[in-house]
C-alpha cells in the first residue's frame, strides 16, 4: 500500500499525522487554508491507488452540477477512496459549504468559487483521513457556532436564486440617488419588498445605472446651454 516502510505497513494516519505542514498553509485575509496540491501529493505517496470523486447533483431544470444547492447556500461533496495498512479499501465522505472571499456562504456560486471549494474539500478530506494538518481544523465546530448568515436590508436571508445581499445594498444606494424621481423610488422599494430574482435584480441595477447616467448627462447639457 505504501512506499514508506512496506515491510511494516502503517495506517496513513500514522504516517502523515505528525508531518510539518506550516510551509503549506495558504492565507486568505484572516483565514488559513491547507494547500490542496500538497495534501494530495502526500496522500498519493502513502497510498498510490488513492482517488477522489466529486459528487454531482441533478437540478430542477435537468442540469448536473458539482454541488448541492440548499435553501441558503450550496455544499460540495467529495468522496475520498484510499486503503488502510492491510490494504483494505476505505471510503471517506467530506462536505464543505461554498464560501466567498470573506468566508461567508454564497447563495449563487460562480465557477471559480465552486472550483476553489472542491479543492479545499479534497484537502479537508485528506486531513481528516490522514491527520495531516488536522490541527488547522481544531475548534472548527466552536467557530461555526458564531456564524451568522448575511441578511438583506429588511433582515431576510437570500434563498438560492433570489436577489442577493450585495444586490439589495446596491439597489438601495441607486434608489437614493437624487436623479431618481420620488414616484420611481416608491415603486422600486415596493418591487424590492416582493423579493425579485437574482437575474431580475441584475437587470434592474443595469437599468438604474443607465437611467442615472442619462439624466446626469442631460443635466450637464442643460447647464452648458444656459451658460
Amino acid at each position: 500500500m505504501s512506499k514508506i516502510m512496506d515491510d511494516n505497513p502503517k495506517h496513513p494516519y500514522e504516517l502523515l499525522r505528525d508531518l510539518d505542514y506550516e510551509d503549506y498553509v495558504e492565507k486568505k485575509g484572516r483565514f488559513d487554508f491547507l494547500t490542496w496540491a500538497k495534501c494530495w501529493d502526500l496522500m498519493k505517496s502513502v497510498c498510490p491507488r488513492a482517488r477522489y470523486e466529486v459528487v454531482d447533483y441533478l437540478t430542477s431544470n435537468g442540469n448536473t452540477v458539482p454541488y448541492m444547492a440548499c435553501e441558503k447556500g450550496a455544499i460540495v461533496h467529495v468522496i475520498l477512496y484510499y486503503e488502510d495498512e492491510e490494504q483494505d479499501p476505505i471510503r471517506h465522505h467530506e462536505y464543505l459549504a461554498i464560501r466567498g472571499y470573506d468566508n461567508k456562504v454564497v447563495n449563487v456560486p460562480d465557477a471559480a468559487q465552486i472550483e476553489n471549494c472542491i479543492r479545499r474539500c479534497v484537502a479537508k478530506a485528506v486531513s481528516m483521513a490522514t491527520g495531516y494538518g488536522i490541527t488547522l481544523w481544531f475548534g472548527e465546530d466552536i467557530k461555526a457556532l458564531d456564524y451568522r448568515p448575511e441578511t438583506r436590508l429588511d433582515g431576510s436571508v437570500a434563498k438560492n436564486g433570489e436577489m442577493t445581499v450585495d444586490q439589495g445594498i446596491k439597489l438601495d444606494r441607486l434608489i437614493r440617488n437624487r436623479l431618481v424621481k420620488e414616484e420611481e423610488k416608491e415603486s422600486l422599494r415596493e418591487w424590492i419588498k416582493a423579493v425579485p430574482t437574482f437575474d431580475d435584480a441584475s437587470e434592474q441595477i443595469i437599468r438604474l445605472v443607465s437611467t442615472i447616467e442619462t439624466r446626469k448627462l442631460a443635466n450637464q447639457a442643460i447647464k452648458k446651454e444656459g451658460k
